[in-house]
């Protein structure tokens, strides 16, 4: 068998030497093999011919034509130009830089830990006006010299003065980690000693203790079939779903506007929905989540379900994937982009309406806070608890932003601890 396979590949390779594909005519041209170069930064047979999609000596054979020599020096001046320094950093262009092999080596780390775009891009266009301001390319930069910008920007940014444009602090010290982690292997610590750490903004938590008390949830809801009875405008319905599906698993807008059946993992049962939400996670990093609803919250899910695509309850389990991609279709375009200011603008006044006291507050992002604040008193400061139900890497932001254990819950475990019975306080996560 293997000797038969052996002769067909050799049968194949003098066909195709025969047809006039030899030395890469009609699998390879000059277009085509300079666009290779510029993707893959090398002349390497194996490289472009993973890229071109084509064997190695084709590529080979490509090269040593001599009727390609133009060319083939043409891709090494190329090459040359990202590596001996002829571009001077004032003249580094955004396409340059994104080409150069340490950005490019950045940029496959990012995508290799799943780093959003938007990060992404905001990272890399800091650091490319980083390296603009001090004048020097990527391959040359010194952690060093970064520091001592970041701090000025810190220091800068504390004082509450303004900042050099186009690497505010918040965004270039991310930056500046990202890059030496990634391509240089330094440890976050030492980055930390350099003065670069993680340490959180100012403003940090700013509307983190603001939630939609329960008698405004139920005004909200009120408020929401008004305007359905009014206009029969869908919307309505699929904001009051969106609001319920986030106060109970805690989920961010964005994620829960992007979930569809058709992209994501669930599980739907009588008795438990599940579905697989791919949220944020640690520094830009996506994460797949499990958000749960059970009980009460699942049953004022089902209405809604039930509503909005018209199927009877009993088969909603059976029906409802079948039936939509998305759960929120109203507010994701054509394009699968979801449409968060649209869910914002449709929120907030109607929350004013309810009786929201706050002045300013996220008008999509408080159904997370009010989650994170009832769950904690629901499960009696379970923080690894919630925060696994919420979707929060650990439970640091817990602690710090929606407050620390009551004295009552401490009272309660230390007797529970020394063999005393108390009576249990029951506490609901309930809309």
């Amino acid at each position: 068998m293997s000797g038969s396979l052996g002769s067909q590949i050799v049968i194949g390779e003098v066909e195709s030497f025969f047809k006039g594909e030899k030395n890469g005519r009609g699998l390879i041209d000059k277009d085509k093999f300079l666009d290779a170069v510029r993707r893959v930064l090398s002349l390497s047979d194996t490289k472009l011919a993973d890229y071109l999609g084509v064997g190695r000596t084709t590529v080979w054979r490509y090269k040593t034509d001599p009727g390609n020599a133009s060319v083939i020096e043409e891709a090494r001046a190329y090459l040359d130009s990202f590596f001996d320094g002829r571009v001077p950093p004032s003249k580094m262009t955004w396409e340059y830089f994104m080409a150069l092999p340490h950005i490019r080596r950045w940029k496959g780390a990012m995508d290799r830990r799943m780093v959003c775009e938007g990060k992404q891009r905001g990272w890399m266009r800091s650091f490319f006006n980083l390296c603009k301001y001090m004048k020097v390319l990527p391959s040359k930069v010194k952690v060093e010299q970064c520091a001592q910008v970041v701090l000025e920007q810190r220091d800068r940014y504390y004082r509450g003065e303004p900042q050099i444009k186009g690497f505010y602090y918040s965004v270039l010290r991310e930056a500046v980690r990202g890059f030496f982690m990634s391509v240089h292997n330094m440890s976050g610590l030492y980055m930390k000693n350099l003065g670069i750490g993680t340490e959180a903004l100012k403003g940090s938590g700013k509307y983190a203790r603001q939630y939609v008390p329960q008698e405004v949830r139920h005004q909200f809801e009120l408020l929401l079939f008004q305007k359905l009875e009014e206009g029969l405008d869908v919307k309505y319905l699929e904001v009051l779903g969106n609001c319920k599906f986030n106060f109970s698993t805690g989920t961010r807008i964005s994620a829960s506007l992007a979930f569809s059946f058709r992209d994501h993992q669930y599980e739907l049962t009588p008795s438990k929905w599940m579905f697989e939400i791919w949220d944020k996670g640690s520094r830009g990093k996506k994460k797949r989540w499990e958000k749960i609803l059970m009980g009460e919250l699942l049953d004022h899910f089902k209405a809604y379900c039930a509503l909005r695509f018209r199927i009877a309850p009993g088969y909603l389990e059976a029906e409802l994937p079948q039936v939509t991609d998305h759960l929120f279709p109203s507010f994701v375009d054509g394009n699968g982009k979801v449409r968060n200011k649209l869910m914002r603008d449709l929120v907030k006044p109607l929350l004013v309406e309810a009786g929201l006291q706050y002045k300013d507050f996220p008008p999509t992002h408080i159904w997370r806070h009010t989650f994170a604040q009832e769950g904690l008193k629901a499960t009696n400061y379970n923080y690894e608890l919630v925060a696994s139900l919420g979707g929060w890497v650990n439970t640091r932001i817990l602690k710090e932003h929606y407050g620390q254990m009551g004295e009552c819950a401490r009272e309660q475990g230390l007797m529970k601890a020394m063999g005393f019975e108390i009576l249990e306080v029951k506490r609901e996560l309930a809309w």
